[in-house]
């Protein structure tokens, strides 16, 4: 068993009996399990992830606060950028070759970008991209 999958089972686990009925009802009316006997964790496929994220009683866990402040301000600056040259996410990840759902991440402030991904995106833009924005 994951990481994960563990972590779930453990919260699944610290719920009373009306939050499990809760889970079983919103994963029968959806489809995503056979019934009220199915064993919501597995949600039907067998990881329990999804069947946590889609009741919104079972949270995911919350990221590293470590280096997010970094993150965030380097996606304010290729926000900056992108704005500046009139560009979307789109025409950014078509030009660099980086795929628009890390540039999503990127811009977000949701991940820093990876070295190469930074090489490229400073070439792209003919400036560095981890300078103070303003």
């Amino acid at each position: 068993m994951t990481k994960k999958v563990k972590e779930i089972v453990s919260a699944y686990e610290r719920l009373d009996a009306a939050e499990k009925e809760q889970v079983r009802r919103h994963l029968a009316k959806n489809g995503k399990t056979g019934g009220k006997t199915a064993n919501p964790l597995t949600n039907g496929r067998g990881n329990g992830y999804n069947a946590s994220v889609s009741t919104g009683l079972l949270k995911r866990r919350k990221p590293s606060s470590v280096g997010c402040s970094e993150a965030r301000r380097i996606g304010k600056r290729i926000k900056t950028l992108m704005l500046e040259r009139d560009e979307n996410q789109s025409r950014v990840a078509a030009a660099t070759g980086i795929c628009r759902a890390s540039i999503n991440r990127y811009v977000g402030g949701l991940r820093k970008p990876i070295p190469a991904h930074r090489e490229k995106l400073e070439a792209h833009f003919g400036a560095p991209i981890d300078s103070v924005c303003d």
